[in-house]
């Protein structure tokens, strides 16, 4: 599972802008969904595949659209 799993596993989701630490390193901002954000296909499967692995909290599947299906 990566950092993105992880972050919907739980509501939460990273931010489009990276923060450059140097030339090889870089940080990644993770903040809580707020309600009814925009959900990109790929999240959306991303979604699916942690409810199907039993991975998705409570939390997570409280951030889910209104429009998802499983």
């Amino acid at each position: 599972m990566d950092a993105v799993e992880e972050a919907i596993c739980f509501g939460w989701i990273e931010s489009i802008g990276f923060k450059s630490m140097d030339a090889e390193r870089y940080a990644t901002r993770f903040s809580p969904r707020r309600p009814k954000s925009n959900w990109t296909e790929t999240n959306k499967e991303r979604a699916r595949r942690m409810i199907a692995e039993g991975k998705m909290t409570e939390a997570g599947r409280g951030s889910l659209p209104l429009d998802f299906k499983d």
